[in-house]
């Protein structure tokens, strides 16, 4: 059984990359908006431009999620299917991905906690 500790642990971990993660994104997607209507002679959003902002953030996120999911594979240890779903859902959401992984974590700990302390 895992301990209480490691549970802590990766509760910490993975809620502090959670709030890093709505920063980052909240940051980029305000920052990129105001530096083009800042440096564009006519702001006006045409479908290129509103495109080409929207490309960079999703990439931004893209590679968050992936480098969340690598946290999350090595993070696991009995590579059970519904943690490889979850590391697949990260990679498109990591926000969705680590409240998954938080609540499967957390939840899966305190049942086997809680069978342990019964048979015992």
């Amino acid at each position: 059984m895992v301990e209480y500790s490691t549970i802590r642990k990766d509760f910490t971990k993975y809620t502090i990359i959670l709030i890093v993660y709505f920063l980052i994104s909240g940051f980029f997607h305000s920052f990129i908006f105001k530096l083009y209507f800042n440096f564009v002679e006519n702001p006006e959003l045409t479908p290129y431009n509103l495109n080409m902002i929207q490309t960079i953030i999703s990439g931004i996120s893209a590679f968050f999620g992936l480098g969340v999911a690598i946290f999350m594979i090595i993070d696991i240890k009995k590579k059970k299917i519904l943690e490889w779903l979850i590391i697949i859902i990260t990679i498109f959401y990591p926000a969705i991905g680590i409240v998954l992984f938080i609540l499967n974590r957390v939840l899966y700990e305190k049942f086997l906690f809680r069978i342990d302390n019964e048979s015992s």
